[in-house]
């Protein structure tokens, strides 16, 4: 946060303050949340993390999608929706299982 010191307190992410300045929540919780508690289906909460932060960083030509000419950067799902896989600049750089 540039030069201001920030901690990880539970999924909290605080200033030295005690000041809410974000959330260490992953994207795949995100994902399981919002399909829990906001009823929505997969395609719906996957567009949530993936299309619409692309389009707000102004990103979407890069990334967010599954395009032609889009970085080749993809995180694969069990079908428990938890992380299976990292993919960066068409290679596997992770494997969680």
């Amino acid at each position: 946060w540039g030069d201001r010191e920030v901690r990880l307190q539970r999924e909290e992410v605080r200033l030295a303050d005690g000041t809410l300045a974000g959330s260490a929540l992953t994207l795949d919780h995100a994902v399981r949340n919002a399909i829990r508690f906001a009823d929505l289906p997969l395609t719906e909460a996957l567009s949530l993390v993936t299309e619409n932060p692309a389009r707000v960083l102004s990103l979407s030509q890069e990334g967010g999608t599954l395009t032609v000419g889009a970085s080749a950067d993809l995180v694969l799902l069990d079908s428990d929706l938890t992380i299976w896989a990292t993919i960066r600049e068409g290679g596997i750089a992770s494997a969680h299982r």
